[in-house]
């Protein structure tokens, strides 16, 4: 398997001032045999690379470079090149050059997974045995005595011997009475929305880009109130929601600070902010980041550390609750897989994957590494 060289074996990109001539130059560093080509910005006289969103670092290191992402622009074939950079004090990872909205748009197509409505049907989902752990696991969020103590006790018990994770963005709405007003940001399938109006809730809510289209008569049909667009540019009700989910969707924002705000000024004081979203650092992304099955680069835009989730909430004006990592044993299996496969090597069996994940999942939170991390913060 590939061995993970020590942070400081890598070319770092730092705000150290040089001589130029022009406005804009570019400073060329050397990554494993590749050419990373970085735009410096000397405006009065200092050296400038694009911030980290999280702690506002100059201090950033490449991780992936010189990507391409093509797609058809007025019926021609058009490129687009970028680099992933992470930054050094808050680990955050994230694509540069910043894409522009209309780009963004090419990233997703009718193909792509999370549309697919036919992944988890939803009158299944809401009676699933997922769904009843998910709703014991956070019962006390929502009620108190032994009853609740015990419902807790049986998901973590659940939990640890799957070496699976009931998320926040899962467990906490559940909590809520029936006549909540909850909002999905990114709704892709429209599967959650569509379970929890199959459990019986009334007020819901949800938006999508345009690229995604195919969701929406689903949603409306079953009372789902539906926006579409750019999301900054719509005008919402300010302090009406009583949860905001983000499920998966953390890390395709263009903005993240300013959607949060956005998020922020929707919910009622004190309304939950739940997320999920994929993690950098993790024991599967040690082994290989570029065979990692959370990549999914130029659509995921960032790759958020527990740091740098806590950063952008509290710029966000949020107050954050839990802010989590833990571990997806099947993305080891696929990592690992990968390797064999390059290596001729036949793949191990799921069942394997599914058989190491309670011991997995122990060693990841032992470490306080994990494929994924699920935050919840109030406003």
């Amino acid at each position: 398997m590939r061995r993970r060289e020590p942070l400081d074996s890598h070319p770092r990109i730092c705000d150290t001032a040089v001589d130029c001539i022009s406005h804009t130059c570019e400073a060329e560093f050397r990554l494993k045999g590749f050419g990373f080509r970085a735009i410096l910005d000397h405006g009065n006289g200092g050296t400038r690379v694009r911030p980290c969103d999280a702690c506002g670092s100059r201090s950033v290191r490449p991780l992936l470079v010189n990507r391409l992402h093509s797609y058809q622009l007025d019926g021609q074939a058009a490129e687009w090149r970028y680099n992933l950079l992470a930054c050094e004090d808050c680990g955050l990872a994230f694509v540069d050059p910043e894409p522009g909205w209309e780009l963004i748009q090419t990233f997703y197509g009718d193909d792509y997974g999370p549309y697919d409505a036919q992944l988890g049907p939803p009158e299944k989902e809401a009676y699933s045995f997922k769904y009843r752990i998910a709703r014991k696991r956070y019962r006390p969020a929502g009620k108190s005595g032994p009853g609740a103590v015990l419902d807790r006790a049986t998901a973590e018990a659940v939990e640890l011997g799957t070496g699976k994770r009931v998320s926040f963005s899962l467990g906490l709405p559940l909590q809520l009475p029936k006549d909540a007003h909850i909002f999905e940001l990114g709704y892709g399938s429209g599967n959650w929305l569509l379970a929890m109006a199959e459990l019986g809730y009334r007020n819901l809510y949800g938006y999508d880009i345009d690229a995604n289209p195919n969701s929406e008569h689903r949603l409306r049909q079953a009372g789902v109130t539906v926006w579409h667009g750019e999301f900054l540019k719509e005008t919402y009700p300010a302090g009406f929601l009583d949860c905001i989910r983000l499920e998966h969707a953390f890390e395709h924002l263009l903005d993240p600070i300013a959607v949060l705000k956005k998020c922020r000024s929707m919910l009622k004081p004190g309304g939950w902010l739940v997320m999920n979203f994929p993690a950098r650092g993790s024991w599967s992304e040690v082994v290989s980041l570029e065979d990692h099955p959370t990549l999914d680069l130029p659509r995921h835009l960032y790759r958020h550390t527990p740091e740098s989730t806590r950063l952008i909430l509290i710029a966000s004006g949020f107050s954050p609750v839990a802010i989590e990592p833990y571990p997806v044993a099947a993305h080891l299996t696929m990592v690992v897989n990968a390797w064999r496969e390059r290596s001729g090597r036949r793949p191990i069996p799921l069942r394997v994957g599914d058989v190491m994940a309670p011991g997995y999942a122990l060693f990841s939170r032992l470490t306080g590494r994990g494929e994924h991390i699920t935050a919840w913060a109030t406003a």
